[in-house]
């Protein structure tokens, strides 16, 4: 039973670590769209 626990508490700082990659692509994303919007406005 404790295996299984420490299975599914790997498996979730995975996804964690998943979604933090995602979140900081898309953010990444975000500001060099918002700098080229700023950069084409002048």
């Amino acid at each position: 039973m404790k295996s299984l626990r420490l299975d599914f508490t790997r498996t979730a700082a995975g996804a964690d670590r998943l979604l933090d990659a995602l979140l900081g692509q898309l953010v990444c994303r975000k500001s060099m769209e918002l700098v080229w919007f700023l950069d084409r406005s002048h």
